[in-house]
């Protein structure tokens, strides 16, 4: 027959076992999410060293520009001629507004991404702040990092390492530890999932920003056609805006579930003593 004592030291040693299995899984899971992080934030170094961004802004500008060129004429035939439906004033109005943030798109677009990567940092600096202010993809497997703060926070201790403790176990300190166990191990799994989405979703940031980027002229081609409007840029910019207010949305929650964890009372239902 088996004691309460001898059960109480295989849960404890199980748990910790699967745990210690679990936290290696995390660790690589966290490094990936430090990596993808930094490399999302890194962004105006890739729209630096990738012509092809530019280059194919420049394509699609130049067409708009053409485009607007050919419209503009195409209106003044019209009214000339009498023809026009609509207000003259309203369209040229429009075609010149469509036309000067075409020509800026790629600049208004870095605005933005600069902006939302910045209140992004500032979260992940309240999240670790010891990481160093110049953040490099080759330091995010072993420098600090967002993982790294919260594998801290969910890491679980020996669960029962106090010998007088298993000695006097009962039924109620075995039960105690499989609760702890098995919370410990479902906080650790969510985690290693929540890493590996994050990180595969800051990757697929940046690779779509850096897409929509080249993009950017499509924006305001709307102004002038309300069709256009609706099926592409309208689509176009949701999209961008989606991928903006992600990260920053991202870190904020990352950041009130780490003070939530972090808490004495969070804290105390997994370092249980009796």
């Amino acid at each position: 027959k088996v004691s309460i004592y001898a059960l109480s030291n295989i849960l404890a040693n199980t748990a910790n076992a699967i745990l210690t299995v679990l936290g290696w899984v995390l660790s690589v899971a966290g490094a990936f999410l430090n990596f993808s992080i930094v490399t999302t934030l890194k962004i105006g170094d890739y729209i630096d060293s990738i012509p092809a961004i530019k280059e194919t802004w420049i394509v699609i500008r130049n067409l708009s520009n053409i485009f607007i060129i050919f419209l503009l004429m195409y209106s003044s035939i019209m009214k000339i001629l009498g023809l026009g439906k609509s207000s003259f004033a309203t369209l040229v109005g429009n075609i010149i507004i469509a036309g000067l943030f075409i020509n800026f798109s790629l600049f208004f677009a870095r605005v933005l991404i600069d902006a939302s990567n910045m209140v992004s940092l500032q979260f992940y600096r309240a999240i670790a702040p010891d990481t160093e202010n110049n953040i490099t993809i080759s330091k995010s497997f072993k420098d600090g990092g967002i993982s790294n703060i919260f594998m801290s926070s969910l890491k679980i201790p020996q669960i029962y390492q106090n010998t007088s403790v298993l000695k006097s176990a009962n039924a109620d300190v075995s039960m105690s530890i499989l609760i702890a166990s098995i919370g410990g191990i479902l906080m650790m799994v969510t985690a290693f999932f929540s890493f590996l989405a994050a990180g595969i979703a800051f990757i697929a940031r940046t690779g779509i920003l850096l897409f929509l980027l080249a993009l950017s002229p499509f924006f305001f081609v709307g102004i002038i056609f309300p069709q256009i409007k609706a099926d592409v840029s309208d689509k176009i910019w949701a999209s961008f805006k989606g991928q903006l207010l992600f990260m920053p949305v991202y870190l904020l929650l990352m950041y009130i579930a780490l003070r939530l964890i972090s808490s004495p009372g969070f804290k105390a239902v997994f370092n249980q003593s009796a």
